[in-house]
């Protein structure tokens, strides 16, 4: 009888000494919509986690896979779990979702053009005013977000830059991204006359 006890008082102090699970979750406030996304957590201690989006979605697994569809204002909660479900800790996270957005397109070096332009999926943005040296710290910027709402769709597409002299159109080159797996910014490309052009994109706000 002694020993049953002795072996239930050790079971017992085992169990407190294991260490409570932590849900944890580190996203930015707003993550990427139309594209899949590979949720994952900063979580410790557990052997398993549930997650509970606010749009009635539920998971269990360590890595969500998941695409949201639009932009909209959403929570997730994250349950960790530990010691059979005994012990569980849960996290609340509010997040919103939102398509990329070209934000402005930024070109530094010499230009001997009158105007340059951008071509890509989505839209057409031309700037005037274009001859000059431009620098890092003063470079020549093509605004278009917010008055133009151009998205960066998750496929594979290009940019490509023009250039305008003497009334001529002149190709200054082009470069093809999957915006499925870049996701850099700003996407960046050297036109064949040497101008360096960053196309920044934003989330909305």
């Amino acid at each position: 009888m002694r020993s049953a006890i002795t072996y239930l008082l050790l079971l017992l102090f085992l169990a407190a000494c294991e260490p409570k699970p932590k849900a944890c979750l580190d996203w930015s406030d707003t993550i990427e919509a139309g594209t899949t996304l590979d949720l994952a957590s900063c979580s410790e201690d557990y052997d398993f986690l549930t997650w509970e989006f606010s749009d009635d979605r539920g998971y269990v697994s360590d890595v969500v896979a998941r695409i949201f569809e639009k932009e909209e204002n959403m929570f997730v909660k994250l349950t960790a779990y530990s010691d059979g479900a005994y012990r569980s800790d849960e996290v609340i996270l509010p997040f919103k979702t939102s398509f990329r957005y070209v934000d402005r397109m930024e070109v530094i070096g010499e230009s001997n053009y009158s105007a340059l332009e951008l071509r890509m999926a989505g839209g057409i943005f031309l700037g005037g005013d274009a001859k000059g040296i431009f620098t890092e710290s003063a470079p020549y910027i093509v605004y278009v977000w917010p008055e133009t709402k151009v998205v960066v769709e998750s496929k594979r597409s290009e940019l490509a830059v023009f250039g305008y002299k003497n009334g001529s159109e002149v190709s200054l080159g082009s470069k093809p991204y999957n915006f499925e797996t870049y996701k850099e910014n700003p996407m960046v490309m050297e036109t064949t006359d040497g101008l360096l052009v960053n196309v920044y994109w934003t989330y909305r706000d």
